[in-house]
């Protein structure tokens, strides 16, 4: 079984062939993969843009947000003001009002009372 070095040659040389076609093949995968690394690092790197620009509107939204928070706060406090001011007018009227009622009722008392002591004593 002795080869000669044609036909070991001719092996070899198939074998190398061989070898350079699965190199080849494996090349390509490669590139596909780097290339879809690539694609990724890309759409990365674009998202990464793209959320720097929304926080950026997050933040003037939040601040505006918060300006009109402050505001609405600032409006409900000062109808709150109003209305307290409101309630405490109407508790002065009517506490004014029933001073005025209990002062007619107590001259009347007295003065009832004085006339049925006075027609008591017989003065009338």
């Amino acid at each position: 079984m002795d080869e000669t070095i044609e036909t070991r040659v001719a092996r070899l040389e198939t074998k190398v062939e061989q070898k350079c076609e699965q190199y080849d093949k494996d090349i390509d995968r490669l590139q596909d993969q780097t290339d879809a690394i690539n694609r990724l690092a890309t759409s990365v790197e674009l998202l990464a843009k793209e959320s720097t620009t929304t926080n950026e509107k997050l933040e003037k939204i939040d601040v505006n947000l918060n300006k009109k928070i402050d505001k609405v706060d600032e409006k409900v406090n000062k109808l709150d003001t109003d209305l307290n001011e409101v309630k405490n007018q109407d508790d002065k009227k009517d506490a004014k009002k029933w001073n005025i009622l209990m002062k007619q009722v107590m001259i009347i008392l007295v003065s009832v009372i004085l006339g049925v002591a006075l027609a008591k004593i017989g003065l009338q």
